[in-house]
């Protein structure tokens, strides 16, 4: 008997989650286009940025700051304000702040991710 109440327990609970992953994806293809693209160009340029990291193309002030900006298609801008970690263990390490904006159309988006970059 509780053999079989724990199965229909746990039966729930795969139909629980079943319908809310159901419901995410539904909730992303109805994401506006312009959403997904921003968050689309957000990772291509984590990548442009950790690669000019990686091969030291950005300048940092005294202070241990540097920016970066980037765009893509002429609306989707990008900016990264970094911070240089000091650490002795021999990897680099930094601080990143990213806003992402879509501009030019009706309707403006936005989003920031915050990171620690290292290798």
């Amino acid at each position: 008997m509780f053999s079989f109440v724990l199965l229909i327990v746990v039966g729930g609970m795969i139909f629980f989650l079943s319908l809310k992953k159901t419901a995410l994806i539904q909730s992303i293809l109805q994401e506006s286009q312009s959403q997904v693209w921003l968050v689309l160009h957000m990772q291509s340029f984590r990548n442009v940025l950790k690669e000019k990291l990686q091969n030291q193309q950005i300048a940092f002030s005294k202070s241990n700051f540097a920016e970066f900006s980037m765009r893509f298609d002429r609306v989707y801008h990008y900016k990264a304000i970094l911070t240089r970690v000091e650490n002795t263990l021999g990897s680099e390490i930094y601080w990143v702040d990213i806003l992402g904006t879509q501009e030019g159309a009706s309707q403006k988006y936005s989003m920031s991710f915050q990171s620690f970059l290292y290798w």
